[in-house]
């Protein structure tokens, strides 16, 4: 069964006492009372001083970790076995020497009976990240894994020494190594020192103790789980391989030394740890996926059906950690990465036979908070469940942790003005909690405001936007649309500050008009009649589309580009602007206008020319006008002819664009009604653009008008009328504060 059609079952993981120090790459070895003693191991992700000592001793009964004493060398990646007397044996490992990362050949033994570690024996080969197999007369057989790829050696537990244990036929590393029912010792899979997966199995004599070349794999694999079932065969599963990885398992049969396949992984892993359970199924835990992230996803191998099933999720994602059978059935999973962990974790399989259910899949909440509601959980008695992924906005009122069915109360704090939600793990199950957005109060003695409250469109139609401003939280919509106007944009709403786009269609008959309803506010809207001999195929549009000016205002215009004998009109035009010309035309024609001086706020307003919006922006005005200071040197340029220059870390920092960001000063003299226009580029940095009447009032500002990152006053195109006669002063700098480099300066006249 893949992960995706896995039926849901009960959380079958639960967190036991934690370590007294987190840790990965340590051993986990059963004492012979039901024990369990973890030694070394690395402390932290860094390579220096990260291996330890430190050992302690897990008790099933009190289900808590005590300290117990110290190795004599710290080490990780190192083996571990039990000997026939009941002590536990270490075996080499990654040390250090005078801060070096070494592979050891120390070996030591701890003896539970008195709580003290001796050196034992020296390993003829140092060795890290070894594998040590048990037979049945005692003996310890120990493979290299990294580093002399080839050698083994033999414990003996009566002479207390290492011996030479023969070469394997194949050098390889990140191997498996399993004894089977005859003491022989099958090593499969594996990294091959000329490069590859290892497809060959090898088998070890134990009377000879010579290796031969044993049955080929179905996939080469490496970092993959060997796993002796009750039957004597071996359970191969997982590992990393040529892409794809591999998800088929396989199964050697020692009668007739051949593998053969076997069901499938829900999910690809490797470097994940594999566990025997009491009924005889096979367990996998943790590992990393293909996409390189750790798993904490649990699978279970029936050997009846040699099927895989998802059989849980563990508490946190893990590699490098151990997996010990405890006597009571139970897994117990101690450390690993990331982290590393000091957690340790208990793996129930029947817990993960059962069924569980919710009484929902989820439930919404209101947005106004205080809001409770009541999940019901049913799951087999004795089988813990938790609940993880609470988002913030979620209280559970009757706790996060339980045993066997349970009713399960929560309360959501107050809501935002957003919709938001959450997907919950319940008992290893997920729950989606859902929040509406929260309705603020509505401030009904408060009108609502319209931008414009009245627009007119050409014959030939087109489009126009209207701002609405009403108190937050009050619904407002839109009424009264004729059939000739489509909204395109918020037919109704309730955030505060808003708006709506429409179009009007083209109009090919007498002038129109209708009064619709926006917020509850009049809106009239207006069309004129299709005139004879105007061709509106021919398009019309107005170029540029807004104009932004500084507090001492100026001049500004638009060119209008109509089809021939299509007239065309200017409204909305607001008290602080004056039109020049173009009130009115017919086919192409200019706009020309004067914007005042501001004395208050900023402002801006959308002028529509020939049915389109044109929008006029104008800087709020200073009550004092800044000075320039004098460290800061003014260059003269001549229009007409361009400047190189460098921002450095050594120029004026304390321009119009504010401290911090690098300026440069130039000057030129102007008259009044002189058209002139700014280019300021640069390939080093984003440039930005000031230019300052005589009295050091802002005329304009520019970023990006001059195409990409470079700047243009006035943007785009076209050029800027002085308002007054004098020397003007230009500001040359960066949109991003603390930025250098070469750029271009240009001045032209038109």
């Amino acid at each position: 069964m893949s992960l995706a059609t896995a039926l849901p079952f009960a959380s079958a993981t639960d967190l036991t006492a934690p370590m007294s120090v987190g840790r990965f790459s340590h051993t986990a070895s059963p004492l012979p009372d039901g024990r369990i003693l973890i030694s070394g191991g690395t402390l932290s992700t860094s390579n220096a001083g990260s291996m330890t000592n430190r050992a302690e001793i897990y008790d099933p009964l009190t289900g808590a970790f005590t300290p117990t004493a110290p190795m004599n060398v710290a080490r990780t990646a190192h083996a571990s076995a039990l000997l026939p007397d009941g002590r536990i044996i270490v075996i080499g490992g990654t040390g250090q020497v005078n801060f070096a990362n070494v592979s050891l050949a120390s070996t030591e033994i701890y003896d539970a009976a008195s709580a003290t570690w001796t050196m034992g024996p020296t390993l003829g080969v140092a060795r890290s990240a070894a594998k040590a197999v048990t037979l049945s007369d005692g003996k310890i057989v120990v493979i290299s894994s990294t580093g002399n790829t080839t050698s083994s050696e033999v414990y003996d537990p009566l002479t207390g020494a290492f011996m030479p244990g023969g070469s394997l036929a194949i050098p390889r590393n990140n191997f498996e190594a399993v004894a089977l029912a005859d003491n022989r010792i099958l090593v499969v899979g594996g990294y091959l020192l000329a490069g590859g997966m290892a497809l060959n199995a090898e088998l070890r004599d134990p009377v000879t103790g010579v290796w031969t070349v044993a049955a080929p794999l179905a996939f080469g694999r490496y970092m993959a789980s060997a796993t002796k079932l009750l039957d004597g065969r071996v359970l191969v599963a997982g590992g990393c391989g040529n892409s794809p990885q591999p998800v088929v398992a396989e199964l050697f049969d020692p009668a007739t030394g051949t593998f053969t396949a076997t069901g499938s992984l829900g999910m690809a892993r490797y470097g994940h740890t594999a566990q025997l359970l009491v009924n005889g199924n096979v367990a996998l835990f943790g590992g990393t996926a293909a996409d390189n992230i750790s798993h904490d996803v649990v699978e279970d191998y029936n050997v009846a059906t040699g099927q895989w099933r998802y059989a849980d999720h563990l508490t946190e994602q893990l590699k490098n950690h151990t997996v010990s059978l405890l006597g009571n059935g139970k897994v117990l999973l101690t450390g690993g990465y990331t982290g590393p962990t000091a957690a340790a974790q208990l793996f129930n399989e029947n817990c993960a036979m059962f069924n569980t259910a919710l009484s929902v899949p989820g439930i919404t909440f209101t947005g106004e908070g205080g809001s409770s509601a009541t999940l019901g959980l049913t799951i087999p008695s004795g089988c813990r469940w938790s609940i993880t992924r609470i988002p913030s906005w979620l209280t559970i009122n009757s706790g996060t942790t339980g045993t066997g069915s349970a009713v399960i109360s929560m309360t959501a704090g107050l809501g935002t003005t957003y919709t938001r939600g959450a997907t919950m793990r319940v008992a290893n199950l997920d729950f989606n909690a859902q929040q509406t957005l929260r309705q603020p109060t509505c401030d009904t003695s408060v009108q609502p405001t319209l931008s414009i409250y009245s627009n007119s469109h050409l014959a030939v139609g087109g489009g126009g936007s209207v701002t609405v401003s009403v108190p937050a939280g009050c619904p407002w919509s839109v009424a009264g649309t004729p059939s000739w106007v489509i909204v395109t944009r918020n037919p109704s709403g309730a955030i505060g500050l808003d708006w709506i786009d429409y179009t009007v269609a083209a109009n090919s008959g007498a002038a129109r008009s209708a009064t619709m309803t926006i917020a509850g506010r009049s809106f009239v809207l207006s069309q004129s009649a299709y005139a004879v001999g105007c061709d509106p195929a021919a398009g019309t549009f107005i170029f540029p589309s807004s104009q932004t000016f500084g507090e001492i205002g100026g001049n500004g215009s638009v060119n209008v580009t109509r089809g021939a004998s299509c007239t065309w009109t200017t409204t909305l035009v607001p008290s602080w602007i004056t039109l020049t010309a173009g009130a009115a035309g017919s086919g192409n024609g200019t706009v020309t206008y004067t914007v005042a001086p501001n004395t208050g706020a900023a402002r801006a307003v959308n002028l529509n020319i020939a049915g389109y919006a044109y929008n006029v922006a104008q800087s709020a005005a200073t009550s004092t006008p800044p000075t320039v200071p004098a460290t800061c040197p003014v260059t003269a340029v001549t229009i007409g002819v361009g400047t190189a220059g460098t921002l450095a870390g050594t120029d004026c920092s304390n321009g119009a664009r504010g401290v911090g960001y690098y300026t440069d000063r130039f000057s030129f003299s102007g008259t009044a009604g002189q058209r002139v226009a700014i280019q300021l580029s640069s390939s080093a940095f984003d440039s930005y653009l000031y230019l300052k009447s005589p009295t050091n009032l802002l005329v304009a500002s520019d970023d990006d008008g001059g195409g990409g990152t470079n700047s243009r006053i006035p943007a785009s195109a076209g050029s800027i009328t002085l308002p007054v006669t004098g020397t003007y002063v230009i500001e040359a700098t960066t949109y991003y504060s603390g930025r250098t480099g070469a750029y271009s300066l240009t001045v032209l006249q038109y």
